[in-house]
């Protein structure tokens, strides 16, 4: 399998964590550029990839102002602002990850789901702790009859926590 080149839009919490994840399993790929407004966060990221100036953007606009530059690009920019890159990067033919949720609104998720059309890139949305070992675990048991019967479940992601 080839490592995808990969662009980091938006690296506070979950992008960086995104980062690391690929910086672990870097023979599934690479990250070559980064898109933040927060200079210490896009500096971070920078350094931890090694990335030239002209690889490092503000904004996403800046980021897809340029040539496409990569197979795929993480969108883990606030909930409220996925669209706009999402749509975009699609329009460029990247491939994209989107943390959740995929948009704060089902007209904005259509704009997206038609850019992908169009594109006939990759879009998948991120649902990490659906395959997170307690999880999955629980559905074992719950499938093996453990708990009794289900009639209700109450989840809470403590994400602060």
């Amino acid at each position: 399998m080839k490592a995808k080149t990969v662009a980091m839009i938006g690296v506070g919490g979950r992008g960086w964590g995104f980062s690391n994840l690929i910086k672990y399993y870097n023979y599934l790929g690479q990250v070559v550029a980064v898109a933040e407004p927060r200079e210490g966060y896009r500096q971070r990221v920078a350094e931890q990839w090694n990335l030239p100036a002209d690889r490092q953007f503000r904004t996403w606009q800046e980021f897809c102002a340029k040539p496409r530059m990569c197979d795929a690009v993480v969108i883990a920019t606030m909930d409220r602002d996925h669209t706009g890159p999402a749509v975009d990067c699609l329009n460029k033919g990247y491939d994209v990850l989107l943390e959740k949720p995929m948009a704060p609104s089902l007209e904005e998720c259509r704009a997206i789901e038609a850019a992908q059309r169009r594109s006939g890139a990759i879009v998948g949305v991120c649902h990490s702790l659906r395959y997170q070992k307690g999880f999955r675990k629980l559905k074992e048991l719950v499938d093996a009859g453990a708990v009794g019967r289900v009639i209700t479940v109450d989840h809470i992601e403590r994400v602060a926590f």
